[in-house]
């Protein structure tokens, strides 16, 4: 069998021979690997299926296993996921903890930019309409906003905000929604015009 292969139930996807003492010793460890592996592409593919139609991407986090990280973000792309970041190398993610530290949305924004000499693509997570507010009135936008834990009538709001922003500044600023997005919540989260929604529990740690 393929990666990506859909499976029917009993349906053999591998044979191995040779000596017995070697296949016993590590059968366990090749078989809890798969499993959860499959497992992940699975559940991955559930969610992918419900934003086709609504044309939003569907990313994981950086929530996996210690250790497993590549195999588990591996897993995901097999099931039609999109990875996001890596590790804390890779993108400017201004958080809550970020912005409380900086003092508020400006500063922790103009030290992203101060610091950002490989040019990395800034991502801010805002948690209120009004932090959303804060950040469109900055000099310096960032290139991916997350919403996390709005409502839905509260993420279209934003959604429109942001775009009619984003193009008076003629800038591109991708949307993404997090937070508490569930199989049964997932479609309603998509309607609310957004480019990309992250799961990372429900995912590789469900």
């Amino acid at each position: 069998m393929r990666d990506g292969a859909f499976l029917q139930k009993n349906e053999v996807i591998a044979t191995f021979e040779g000596p017995a003492i070697t296949i016993l010793s590590c059968e366990r460890t090749m078989l809890n690997l798969i499993s959860r592996l499959s497992g992940i592409s699975t559940i991955t593919n559930k969610f992918v299926s419900k934003l086709i139609m609504h044309g939003v991407q569907l990313l994981d986090t950086r929530k996996t296993l210690a250790g497993y990280r590549e195999l588990e973000k591996y897993a995901v792309r097999v099931g039609g996921g999109t990875n996001h970041r890596q590790g804390l190398y890779d993108m400017f993610l201004i958080k809550d903890n970020h912005i409380q530290i900086a003092g508020n949305i400006k500063k922790a924004m103009d030290a992203a930019v101060k610091k950002n000499k490989s040019k990395k693509q800034i991502e801010l997570e805002v948690e209120s309409l009004k932090q959303v507010d804060e950040f469109l009135r900055l000099k310096h936008l960032p290139d991916i906003v997350m919403l996390d834990n709005l409502s839905y009538e509260e993420m279209e709001i934003a959604v429109d905000r942001i775009r009619k922003k984003a193009k008076l500044a003629k800038k591109e600023i991708r949307i993404e929604a997090s937070g508490g997005i569930n199989i049964e919540n997932i479609t309603e989260v998509a309607k609310c015009g957004i480019d990309m929604i992250s799961v990372g529990t429900a995912l590789t740690l469900g």
